[in-house]
């Protein structure tokens, strides 16, 4: 049966026709003084039995009838809304009179908390109804003073309580967990994200003993408890759930399995410590079945799982599906994508996907499908590379080292060299010793090559590509593949110096980006009619 409320007074519904006249219900005037209630009549309809109950007790004390209170109870939503609409204009009062309950009273004592916060926590919604009234005080009051006991601030307490209130009934449950986890070593940080990350039904169904057997299995792995406190457990308490036999087990093997070493295990499990909830048959073994089908070998797959471990959270259709097929608009099929990956795995895994790169090839160097195929296949790193960092690489080339495509296409690589690190300081030092020649590759034309016109350009669309002398392409190579101290000692240069040049390359080059950073910057601003700068 439902309960039939009026704001303005008190109408009983069906369930509490019966005995009225024992019911005290002030007069008229006792009402208006008492609350100043709101003279509109409001109708509201509670299916929750605890709201019934709260209404005999303000009936039974004498008390007008408080919105907030009976909010507590309430979990119906169309009562909810009208409950809150009953609130309009008279929410001050309401909150005035508000009677907390004595769980509410012992948060706000307990932890300091305002009592308007608790009233707030006691009548939300937002932890799938409201949850303070059905606790029992005793277990509150225990919870609290056992994760005092743990060190846990209390305003960290009150965080927990308004994210997790649940947790505040668990009592002797919790007492144990805490008394486990700082066994383990974990901190007060590591046990409040504990405890806000982890499943009820890890606190419902998982025994002690269970958890240390989780716990036993990894730390033989060479898991260190301080990896176990702060990467695994706090972030992934579900992990606690596993079964050693039927879970962990299996996932290890397999991964020994593919070329992984038990040293490695460690690093990847803390680097992404989700790598345990994973399943063999589900996630790992397809995952792997689909990079083997596109030209990956085992060492591959221990290479790429290693690295990135986090890609097993995703599906391998998700991952690399797009990035096979933006390269088969360049005509590159299978068997191409079989000879990139025996070369790199980088174009796979790089963040972005491939059609930034392919889109800079085509558009800003103007390459036609056929020579971004073939500066592909010769170096597949160049999809790894940063669209911004490639246009400015781009510019450098043609503005410092006056090369054009024809060189590119004679040697990707290129594009794929550190800017920064490798070619801008190398190229900057060749030029201040005046030995930059060296790299001008119309210096080495092969004999039988024909000789540029006067009218051609660097870079012209009808180049042949491989007309370049031996001699070039040595010091190309060295220039972009030799180590620092290697390559001064090969052009008979002082170490030294060049690594002061490139200190002050470095310094420069970094100025005049961000200078041009915010060229550009103030330009889109001027585009959009929003600058106020002078120019």
């Amino acid at each position: 049966m439902q309960t039939v409320i009026r704001a303005s007074g008190i109408c009983l519904g069906p369930s509490f026709s019966r005995n009225t006249s024992k019911i005290y219900i002030p007069d008229r005037e006792t009402r208006r003084k008492r609350n100043d209630v709101d003279n509109r009549s409001r109708t509201f309809q509670f299916s929750s039995l605890g709201t019934r109950q709260q209404i005999l007790h303000c009936i039974a004390d004498g008390r007008e009838i408080n919105p907030l209170e009976l909010l507590r109870y309430e979990r119906d939503l169309a009562a909810r809304s009208q409950l809150l609409s009953s609130l309009d204009s008279r929410w001050s009062i309401c909150t005035e009179n508000y009677c907390p309950t004595e769980v509410e009273q012992l948060i706000t004592n307990e932890l300091g908390v305002d009592r308007n916060s608790v009233m707030m926590l006691a009548v939300s919604n937002a932890n799938g109804g409201p949850i303070l009234c059905s606790l029992d005080p005793a277990s509150v009051r225990a919870t609290i003073a056992a994760l005092k006991a743990a060190n846990v601030d209390v305003s960290d307490i009150w965080f927990l309580a308004s994210k997790r209130p649940t947790l505040l009934g668990l009592k002797e449950v919790l007492q144990r967990w805490l008394d486990f986890l700082l066994v383990y070593g974990l901190k007060e940080k590591d046990l409040v994200n504990f405890l806000l990350r982890a499943p009820m039904t890890l606190f419902e169904n998982c025994t002690i003993y269970e958890a240390g057997q989780v716990v036993t299995y990894l730390k033989k792995l060479g898991i260190k408890d301080a990896f176990l406190a702060t990467r695994v457990f706090s972030v992934w308490p579900e992990i606690l759930q596993k079964k050693v036999d039927e879970d962990l087990r299996p996932l290890v093997a397999f991964m020994l399995q593919i070329g992984i070493e038990v040293s490695e295990l460690e690093s990847i499990m803390c680097i992404w410590p989700e790598l345990l909830l994973c399943s063999v048959e589900k996630q790992l073994a397809p995952f792997c079945d689909y990079l083997r089908g596109i030209g990956c070998s085992t060492a591959q797959l221990a290479q790429m799982l290693t690295l990135c471990p986090h890609l097993l959270g995703f599906s391998p259709e998700e991952l690399f599906g797009q990035r096979l097929r933006n390269l088969s608009t360049l005509g590159i099929g299978p068997g191409d994508v079989k000879s990139m990956i025996s070369k790199t795995l980088t174009f796979l895994t790089a963040p972005g996907g491939v059609q930034p790169p392919i889109s800079f090839l085509l558009g800003d160097m103007n390459l036609d499908v056929g020579e971004a195929r073939i500066v592909i296949l010769s170096e597949p790193a160049v999809l790894a590379e940063k669209d911004f960092e490639l246009h400015r690489k781009w510019k450098f080339i043609r503005e410092r080292m006056n090369y054009g495509k024809r060189e590119i296409m004679s040697c990707p690589r290129i594009l794929c060299t550190s800017l920064m690190q490798v070619l801008g300081p190398r190229h900057s030092f060749l030029k201040a010793k005046h030995m930059d020649q060296v790299l001008d590759p119309n210096r080495c034309i092969e004999s039988e090559s024909k000789e540029p016109s006067s009218t051609d350009t660097v870079g012209d669309s009808q180049p042949s590509y491989h007309n370049y002398s031996s001699a070039w392409m040595l010091m190309i190579v060295a220039l972009l593949g030799q180590e620092d101290e290697d390559w001064c000692g090969g052009l008979g240069l002082s170490y030294t110096d060049f690594r002061e040049h490139a200190v002050q390359f470095q310094t420069d080059y970094t100025e005049q980006i961000t200078q041009e950073s915010a060229r550009e910057f103030q330009d889109e601003l001027k585009k959009l009619g929003i600058y106020e700068g002078s120019d």
